[in-house]
């Protein structure tokens, strides 16, 4: 009886054993698995912060954009106006022309 009290004594010993180890590798297992969520949370954040500065670069470039087009806008409408000042100059040098045209043929 004392032989059986201790080899399950034992085998109870060495079950309580190999449950350390695991539990010791789990705990590893844990700490190598939070590490990697540390890491991908900074990576997270990283991104996080490029998107933001992308998105800050994009609200630039199409306030530079709509400025252009402003400017372009701006000066199509002096190129209008120009246009008609040509066309009204001309109308005048045609009306001088034919005037002096008539006081020469007179």
């Amino acid at each position: 009886k004392q032989w059986y009290q201790r080899r399950v004594a034992i085998t109870a010993g060495q079950h309580l054993s190999t449950a350390a180890q695991h539990l010791s590798t789990a705990a590893q297992h844990l700490s190598t698995a939070t590490q990697h969520l540390s890491t991908a949370a900074q990576h997270l954040s990283t991104a996080a912060q490029h998107l933001s500065t992308a998105t800050q670069h994009l609200s630039t470039a199409a306030q530079h954009l709509s400025t252009a087009t402003q400017h372009l806008s701006t000066a199509a409408q002096h190129l209008s106006t120009a246009a008609q000042h040509l066309s009204t100059a001309t109308q005048h040098l045609s009306t001088a022309f034919l005037q002096l045209h008539k006081k020469i043929a007179v």
